[in-house]
């Protein structure tokens, strides 16, 4: 088997964190694009407000996507971890 394949729940977990990271970092410089603009445009406040928006709302749903995510790997070990364990006690009653 792949060595890619093996032990998918950690993976899972790694990619929430990165994902989690990326949209914390992108809502960051959306926000400081969002301000720069705001006053060469005509609806700078406009432009401001969201920014504020972005800023707030931003990194909280990328952590609610990253726990998601974070949950699903979890459980995806959880269910690797059961199976080990199954398959060791059916190899111990087949001796």
């Amino acid at each position: 088997m792949l060595k890619m394949f093996k032990d998918p729940g950690s993976k899972i977990k790694t990619f929430a964190v990165i994902i989690f990271w990326v949209g914390v970092v992108i809502s960051v410089i959306s926000t400081m694009v969002m301000f720069a603009n705001a006053g060469d445009l005509y609806v700078g406040e406009m432009f401001v407000f969201f920014g504020f928006v972005n800023l707030v709302l931003g990194p909280i749903a990328s952590y609610i996507i990253g726990l998601l995510i974070y949950g699903f790997g979890e459980l995806v070990d959880k269910a690797s971890s059961i199976e080990r364990k199954v398959t060791e006690r059916k190899q111990g009653t087949d001796l």
